[in-house]
């Protein structure tokens, strides 16, 4: 069966490690417009119409109001460009996921229709965690105000006002990516997948094995990926091993065949790895952003340890496969107080019945040991619908992260301004909800069929990948 659309363009989200909006928001504009009757470049009246008249004014500045007249309630400068900076921007800009450059104001005077109806219909903001289960980091960036159309209507009806430059409001970029990183790995050599698994058509799981060429013990503060091929790469994941147990098929340049994750991430959803020095890292998918740590703690790495990358190709059919040189970024430092791991907890092994649109899975394990949680990626393909991490003592349940909405082009790392405190003895757990039936627009087989856990695109997960330091 033919992948849907939104599943063949995963290679092209994949492109880009902003932290925010997915590029399928193209097609939610494209409808919003053909709901209200109009298109981006002829918004409708109600709005008002961007002229080539009024992008002459925008270039020169405009917005000089007679004595006495009242100054609008919302300006360009000083209310609608932070704003959409501020829950747009990492997205909408040249260059980026987003369709239209949202710091520009005669693109977001022509896209009005489309921004608003996009929002009214829950179709953006893409869905991220609910802050009220745990609050986390840049939180407010992944939500909206609630007056947030009720500004871009009130700017809209009183003909886009520019207001005074003077009032421009400078809005921090999100962290894409690291700064000043002070070690970059990549693949021993290019590689070209070549998609020849008849098992996995379309679909390569390829493991490379890097030096980090460090001859003293180091740890990670920060990281973030490298992204040669975006038509190509659909996710990476990155752990590190003991160079002894490198597994023995590895070639030296072009690494191994890997799609059987057990290695990395255990049979048992994570709880046996959180006294090992070995396993995952990181994981990097559509939407997920740079992680950096809290000062004073990092991911250790000795001399004897190598970094391997899990690369999972995807052939999205858009012409000659090109060879990869993809790879990692970080931030370093000789020691850390606390040590960071990396614990997949989650349920394996699941069968989502055919036309099922709420199946449920979930894995509850008992903590040996006390953990801090500092923070976590849920994980799913295409059939997620929802997620649920929480960890209970007694009568008492703490969230961790939850979202009634999921989306795969919008994966974040949520990461906690202060670490999450779970006592040895308690349960904590990971759950999911998939929609696998013909409601859902994103059914790789329509009929929908059975679908099994596993790495393929067409399989299913539910892992949230948490970093944790053990001890109080």
């Amino acid at each position: 069966m033919k992948a849907p659309d939104r599943a063949r363009r995963a290679g092209h989200v994949a492109a880009s490690y902003w932290s925010a909006w997915p590029l399928f928001c193209l097609m939610a504009c494209v409808a919003a417009c053909q709901e209200s009757g109009s298109g981006a470049s002829a918004p409708s009246p109600d709005v008002g119409e961007a002229t080539p008249e009024d992008s002459a004014r925008d270039d020169v500045g405009s917005d000089v109001r007679e004595p006495g007249e009242e100054e609008p309630a919302y300006t360009w400068y000083r209310d609608i460009a932070p704003l959409l900076e501020t829950h747009c921007g990492a997205c909408h800009l040249e260059g980026g996921q987003g369709v239209g450059d949202f710091f520009d104001r005669s693109v977001v005077r022509a896209f009005m229709p489309a921004i608003l109806s996009a929002v009214r219909a829950g179709r953006m903001p893409p869905p991220a965690s609910d802050p009220d289960c745990h609050p986390y980091v840049n939180a407010d960036r992944w939500t909206l105000p609630s007056d947030f159309n009720q500004r871009l209507e009130g700017w809209s009806s009183a003909g886009f006002p520019d207001g005074d430059p003077a009032d421009a409001v400078v809005v921090p970029p999100l962290p894409v990516g690291l700064d000043s990183p002070d070690l970059e790995v990549r693949l021993p050599a290019p590689y070209r997948p070549t998609f020849s698994d008849p098992r996995n058509p379309g679909n390569e799981y390829r493991c490379f094995v890097v030096e980090h060429g460090r001859s003293e013990p180091f740890a990670i503060r920060a990281m973030a990926p490298i992204i040669d091929r975006p038509e190509l790469v659909h996710h990476i994941v990155l752990f590190k091993a003991r160079r002894a147990d490198v597994p023995a098929q590895n070639d030296p340049v072009r690494g191994y065949d890997c799609i059987d994750m057990t290695f990395f991430v255990g049979s048992g959803g994570g709880a046996e790895l959180l006294t090992g020095d070995s396993g995952m890292i990181s994981a990097w998918a559509p939407g997920s952003q740079a992680v950096v740590f809290s000062d004073g703690a990092g991911i250790r790495m000795d001399p004897d340890h190598v970094f391997i990358l899990q690369m999972h190709y995807f052939d999205a059919g858009e012409g000659e496969v090109q060879a990869d040189l993809s790879g990692y970024a970080f931030e370093t430092v000789p020691r850390v107080r606390t040590q960071i791991i990396m614990a997949p907890f989650g349920p394996t092994g699941f069968r989502i019945p055919a036309g099922d649109d709420a199946y449920h899975r979930e894995l509850r394990v008992t903590l040996p040991v006390p953990i801090r949680v500092h923070g976590v990626m849920p994980h799913m393909h295409y059939l997620g619908r929802s997620y649920h991490m929480w960890f209970r003592r007694g009568e008492h349940e703490t969230c961790v992260v939850r979202s009634e909405r999921y989306d795969f082009d919008n994966q974040l790392t949520y990461m906690f301004e202060e670490p999450i405190a779970v006592p040895a003895g308690a349960e904590i757990g990971f759950a999911c909800t998939w929609n696998n039936s013909e409601s859902n627009p994103n059914l790789f087989h329509r009929p929908p069929i059975e679908i099994g856990y596993g790495e393929r695109t067409d399989e299913e997960m539910c892992f949230g990948f948490a970093l944790v330091s053990i001890g109080r």
